[in-house]
């Protein structure tokens, strides 16, 4: 019998790419021998990103990455697992990461080419300060987009915005306490204030840390677009509860992307005029009060498929979004209904349905359009925010090597 080791590149290559081989069982493949480490090499990755993972699975990544740039170029596939802090539970506190002067050298040289270093919220606010500051490993996705020109698909998971989950916590001295582990000063001694300040004081031990909105979202609004989005088939982005994370004036431009094909949204909020505090900018600093989530005159996208899940649009938005549309040949939503009747509800989905079909009616049919709703009589998405697989305070096995 012929030996596997005989086999064309071409054949094993497609192999270790299907998609039953982890990264963990590619990693295993590679140190099997020279012939396979050569075609380990050459095949592409699909990867999930631990944001705040114990183990500090990304940052060892950009690490990796910052030493070796052509892996970036294998990356097809990212997909975000949200892991942030839990008060109640020391396993999950993702202690602070540190660059050598050297990685910081290259970070800011990164950061000036790709223009991250425009302040968003004030001093010391900056995306390139997020990276270096060695928190919120959120903050690191735009920049592995810089390594990974060839990325297909980006699903950005269930999001959570705050670094400690619950966001407001009843008792703040758990996050002065999650603080000090995280910065390593856990064993020094120090005097809690009063408890008239002790919620004073944890918020600004806490609030250089925070940023509103995600940091993906901020740099889909830099000036040059990153490489990681140019060649962008698949975009997905969901939320644990409306409003959390999610600019919703940033909707046009994904779909303006230039190989954008598919998006998928899963409760996200309204587009605009939903007023309220997370509206004031005051008050939610990130969020810029009616700034532009109306779409841009004269242009189109040219996505094919849109899949929306328990998003809270209002009707004028749909046909917003249906004008902004031409060559959809798949639309799917879910719908939220808020005191109407079934008449009233059945009424809309007609006309939302109507819309998107007129605006595409060279490549959209009505066998392809899916309304249902309302989004409380749906199951929730997978929920991917999840502690089971960390099984020590340093988390479980590493899986950097693994790419």
């Amino acid at each position: 019998m012929a030996s596997i080791l005989s086999l064309p590149a071409e054949i094993l290559i497609q192999t270790f790419s299907d998609e039953c081989i982890t990264s963990v069982d590619l990693s295993n493949c590679a140190r099997t021998c020279k012939r396979f480490y050569s075609v380990a090499s050459q095949c592409k990755i699909d990867h999930t990103l631990k944001i705040d993972h114990p183990s500090r699975q990304v940052w060892k990544l950009i690490r990796h990455i910052l030493e070796n740039p052509k892996l970036g170029e294998r990356f097809q596939s990212l997909k975000a697992k949200w892991y942030r802090r839990v008060p109640r539970r020391p396993k999950t506190w993702a202690r602070e990461w540190r660059w050598t002067e050297e990685e910081t050298n290259k970070i800011k040289e990164i950061c000036e080419k790709w223009g991250m270093v425009k302040e968003t919220r004030g001093p010391n606010s900056t995306l390139c300060d997020a990276i270096l500051r060695g928190w919120d490993s959120e903050a690191l996705l735009p920049f592995l987009l810089c390594f990974t020109p060839n990325l297909r698909t980006l699903d950005i998971g269930r999001t959570m915005v705050g670094l400690i989950t619950p966001h407001k916590i009843r008792d703040a001295r758990d996050g002065i306490k999650i603080h000090r582990y995280c910065s390593g000063k856990e064993n020094e001694p120090y005097n809690l204030p009063k408890i008239g300040s002790v919620e004073f004081y944890f918020i600004n031990l806490w609030a250089i840390h925070e940023h509103k909105i995600l940091w993906f979202y901020t740099a889909l609004n830099l000036d040059r677009l990153l490489p990681g989005l140019t060649n962008l088939r698949h975009f997905a982005h969901g939320g644990r509860a409306y409003y959390d994370g999610w600019p919703e004036y940033n909707l046009s431009k994904i779909m303006l992307l230039p190989r954008i094909e598919s998006m998928e949204l899963y409760k996200c909020p309204a587009l605009r005029d939903f007023g309220g505090w997370y509206r004031n900018p005051q008050l939610y600093q990130g969020y810029e009060a009616n700034k532009g989530s109306d779409f841009p005159v004269g242009k189109k996208s040219s996505i094919k498929t849109l899949n929306f899940i328990n998003c809270n649009f209002k009707l004028r938005e749909y046909k917003a979004i249906a004008e902004f549309t031409g060559s959809l040949q798949s639309f799917n939503s879910t719908m939220c209904f808020w005191g109407q009747d079934d008449r009233a509800e059945e009424q809309s989905k007609r006309m939302v349905r109507d819309w998107f079909l007129e605006n595409n009616k060279e490549t959209l049919v009505t066998d392809n359009v899916t309304i249902t709703g309302p989004c409380s009589g749906i199951p929730e998405v997978e929920d991917q925010y999840d502690h089971s697989d960390i099984g020590s305070e340093d988390g479980s096995e590493d899986e950097v090597d693994n790419v």
